[in-house]
C-alpha cells in the first residue's frame, strides 16, 4: 500500500510535453550507459593501479546486473508482481521491458559500483556520485511510470550482494585486470 502511495506522489502528471520529459527520459535510459562510457574511457587513460580498480567496478556492475536479472526472472516465473502492477493507476511515459524491473537493474548496477567505490582509497570519491546517480535514476523511473518505489528499493540488497561477491573475489579480479593491462600495453 505504501509502495502505491509513494508511486502516486512521485509519478508524472498526464499530458507532459516531450521537452518536459527530456531530462527524466535521458536519466532513466542513458545514465547507466554514460557511467559505462566513463568507466571505459577512464580505463584507457588511467594509471596502472587505477585500471585494476576500474575493472573491479565493471565486474561489480556486471555481477549486479546478473543478480538483478535472476531476481526479475524469479519474480516473473513465480508471478509475484503481476497482481500489483495491474492495480497501479498512474501515467506511464516509459515502456516496461519484457522482464519486470524488480529490482531496478540500472539502479542496482550504479549502487553496486558505488558500494565498490567506497572500499577503495583513490576512487572512493566516485561512491557518493554513483549512489546519488542511482537515486536520481530510480526517481526518474518512478516519475515516468516504469518502476515502483519498492522496485528501486529492492536494488539495494542486490547491489550490496554484488559488492560483497566482488570483494570476496577481489584477488581473481585483480589478476584479470593485470592480464587486461598486459594485452592493452
Amino acid at each position: 500500500m505504501l509502495n502505491h502511495h509513494l508511486f502516486s506522489l512521485i509519478n508524472a502528471p498526464p499530458g507532459l510535453t516531450p521537452a518536459q520529459l527530456f531530462l527524466p527520459m535521458t536519466l532513466a535510459r542513458w545514465s547507466v550507459h554514460g557511467a559505462a562510457l566513463v568507466l571505459v574511457v577512464g580505463w584507457l587513460v588511467a594509471e596502472r593501479e587505477v585500471k585494476a580498480e576500474l575493472v573491479r567496478f565493471a565486474m561489480c556492475a556486471a555481477i549486479a546486473l546478473l543478480f538483478a536479472c535472476a531476481a526479475a526472472l524469479a519474480v516473473q516465473t513465480l508471478d509475484l508482481h503481476a497482481a500489483n502492477r495491474e492495480v497501479i493507476a498512474g501515467t506511464r511515459y516509459l515502456a516496461r521491458g519484457w522482464l519486470p524491473d524488480v529490482p531496478s537493474r540500472s539502479v542496482a548496477m550504479l549502487w553496486a559500483a558505488a558500494f565498490t567505490a567506497f572500499g577503495h582509497g583513490r576512487l572512493s570519491v566516485a561512491g557518493p556520485f554513483l549512489l546519488t546517480l542511482g537515486l536520481v535514476v530510480g526517481w526518474s523511473r518512478i516519475y515516468l511510470g516504469a518502476s515502483l518505489p519498492g522496485d528501486v528499493l529492492a536494488a539495494l540488497p542486490v547491489a550490496a550482494a554484488a559488492a560483497a561477491v566482488t570483494w570476496w573475489a577481489r584477488a581473481p579480479i585483480h589478476r584479470l585486470a593485470l592480464r587486461l593491462e598486459g594485452t592493452h600495453a
